[in-house]
């Protein structure tokens, strides 16, 4: 055997030892105390491996990430282990604990570098896609006044109102010249792009105008001829309606300027703002349509305004059809409180209708249109009687579809007992029953004396819109939205049973998650 000096030796065993180290930063490394695959810490890729095939069969991305973690090992909390190069990402599937996080928690978590990830390049400077700083709040304040539901009813409804008559007008159409299922996805898109632009921009798209005349025209003619339609289609060059608007506003003196009768929409709430600031302040307004938070703020509520709440209205067409005996109450329900078929629509908005709630927030619910989202741990805190690190990501399961795992009340934290004690915990009452089920009586309350029956806005966990500051700042928009249509849609039509192909209630989950099957079968009443 060949002589090897000290050195030689010395260097070997360095390198070996070097390369353990390298090879051991390459596996998982689990936060400590919280649950977690035991195979997954073992091998390079962690749970990655377990989750994509589950993925690819299901089509939901964040469902998958539940799957292999919270849901196979039986536990609220987990953490899904990537290579040794990211740290874990910690999994909570307990709706009472996300609830209390979104808000009453909000100096403990923020918007995490995940979220900002995925949305940085399509909004930079959207709310959304920053995190919680001086320049956001400022941000948030300038467009706060456009969610407040005074100027949601002047500035918003009204169209809403009339999208959804258009609607109906080819819905009545379509089944005059239709003997099957159709889809109703990209009608609801188009209603609700009507509805959003005109409330953000202040210009009418009359996208389903447009829809009706081309589907008339094919009728007639048995071509896709449109009798030039598509001058109907929605307008997409804002910029020229932002400076019509500023030129507006500052030929008005400051009295008629501050006062805001001459708001059209979101965009003019806004500008007037700026307009009497930059008045006030004696220096020229900075161009708006180089404004990048202003044009960015605009989008964000334009497509998510349109497509988040189109999904949801999918979805509760498809429960209408789904489940007829409760198409049926909110029938009944809505024609002893409307003296129409199509009441005005304050009329819609002021009637005190219980079952009428109760089915909107029951449809958000087992939509889980927006099914998850990230935060990040500002400090170090606790989650469930675990140790949560400063800077560690907790992505959070919004889609309340299941019984969630029994937590012993002690685990939680205080903010989260203090409200079951003023809320009830309703998982574990009438409420919780049947969670897989689109059943609205659950956030209805009976008065045992005068049988009066009320909407209980927290009969469950609400978190289909996030909440708290983080929350999703549409919510008022959407809500009115998805009640005007609901009541319209309801009166005026009746949806039919699906063949069995169509029944099917899976999903696929992009930004928003959508029904695979998004298919409508209606008689006009």
């Amino acid at each position: 055997m060949p002589f090897q000096s000290p050195l030689v030796l010395s260097l070997t065993a360095l390198v070996v030892t070097l390369i353990a180290i390298v090879w051991r930063k390459v596996y998982p490394t689990p936060y400590p105390g919280i649950p977690y695959k035991q195979k997954s810490a073992g091998r390079i890729a962690g749970d990655i491996p377990d989750m994509v095939p589950v993925t690819q069969a299901t089509n939901e991305f964040s469902d998958g990430l539940f799957s292999v973690t919270t849901r196979e090992l039986g536990v609220p909390i987990a953490q899904f282990l990537f290579p040794g190069i990211r740290n874990p990402l910690i999994v909570l599937e307990d709706p009472r604990e996300i609830e209390d996080i979104t808000l009453r928690r909000n100096k403990e978590f923020d918007k995490a570098p995940m979220a900002i990830d995925i949305l940085a390049p399509m909004f930079p400077r959207g709310s959304i896609s920053q995190y919680t700083t001086p320049e956001l709040k400022a941000q948030k304040r300038l467009w706060a006044d456009v969610m407040g539901s005074e100027f949601l009813r002047k500035a918003a409804a009204p169209n809403i109102y009339k999208a959804t008559l258009e609607l109906l007008d080819l819905w009545r159409l379509k089944a005059s010249l239709i003997d099957h299922p159709f889809s109703v996805h990209e009608d609801f898109q188009n209603v609700a792009l009507d509805a959003i632009w005109v409330a953000v921009v202040g210009e009418e798209p009359g996208v389903t105008r447009h829809e009706i005349h081309k589907l008339r025209s094919q009728n007639a003619s048995h071509t896709n001829a449109d009798n030039g339609a598509n001058s109907s289609e929605p307008p997409r060059e804002i910029g020229s309606v932002m400076r019509n608007a500023v030129e507006r506003f500052q030929r008005l003196e400051i009295g008629n300027l501050e006062a805001g009768e001459f708001d059209t929409c979101m965009m003019d709430l806004v500008l007037r703002c700026q307009v009497v600031e930059a008045k006030k302040a004696k220096r020229p307004l900075t161009d708006p349509t180089k404004d990048q938070n202003m044009l960015d703020e605009m989008f964000v509520m334009l497509v998510g305004g349109h497509d988040s709440t189109a999904n949801a209205l999918t979805w509760c067409v498809r429960y209408m059809e789904a489940f007829p005996d409760v198409q049926d109450e909110l029938r009944t329900a809505l024609k002893a409180a409307f003296s129409s078929v199509q009441p005005p629509v304050e009329e819609i908005l002021s009637a005190d209708v219980p079952y009428l709630d109760a089915t909107c927030e029951e449809g958000f619910r087992l939509a889980g249109v927006a099914k998850a989202n990230v935060r990040r741990a500002l400090v170090d805190t606790e989650i469930l009687g675990c140790k949560i690190p400063k800077g560690a990501e907790i992505i959070m399961n919004y889609h309340l579809n299941r019984d969630p795992v029994p937590v012993e009340e002690s685990k939680r934290s205080l903010s989260s007992q203090a409200a079951a004690t003023k809320f009830e915990d309703g998982l574990r009452a009438d409420a919780g029953r049947d969670i897989a089920s689109f059943y609205p009586r659950r956030w209805l309350l009976k008065n045992t004396s005068t049988g009066k029956e009320t909407f209980n806005p927290h009969a469950l966990p609400s978190l289909a819109f996030g909440g708290g500051y983080r929350g999703c700042a549409g919510r008022k928009l959407a809500s009115m939205e998805f009640r005007i249509v609901v009541v319209l849609l309801v009166l005026n039509l009746e949806f039919l049973e699906l063949p069995e192909e169509l029944k099917i209630m899976r999903a696929t989950e992009k930004i928003f998650r959508q029904p695979d099957m998004p298919y409508a079968r209606v008689r006009a009443l």
